[in-house]
């Protein structure tokens, strides 16, 4: 729902999350500013950077209205991408691409 808090940034992260419809805010928390760096809409997913690296959950994520959200489990998570190097490079990809935008917004 609106405003609803899927992801709360600094926590530990046990699982990940696929879009179906609807879209997110994503929002990186710094000091005291809580600023929005990305939207996120239907067949998107999140939350797997704390999974891949098992590192707290880098960002906050919060629901922009009704959607709806599909989440697995860290184990069924890491049972698909062991059985899938085609799926786990594509999030592999897009999470050290994150990673990447992650840092820059923190040195600007």
């Amino acid at each position: 729902g609106h405003g609803e808090v899927i992801i709360k940034q600094g926590k530990v992260g046990d699982e990940f999350f696929i879009l179906a419809s609807g879209s997110v805010g994503v929002y990186r928390v710094k000091m005291f500013t809580k600023k929005r760096i990305v939207t996120l809409a239907e067949n998107a997913f999140f939350g797997e950077m704390a999974l891949i690296n098992n590192e707290p959950r880098a960002a906050t994520v919060i629901g922009d209205g009704a959607g709806e959200l599909y989440y697995l489990s860290r184990r069924s998570f890491e049972q698909i991408l062991l059985k899938n190097p085609g799926i786990a490079d594509i999030i592999r990809q897009i999470s050290d691409k994150r990673k990447a935008q992650n840092r820059q917004l923190d040195t600007n």
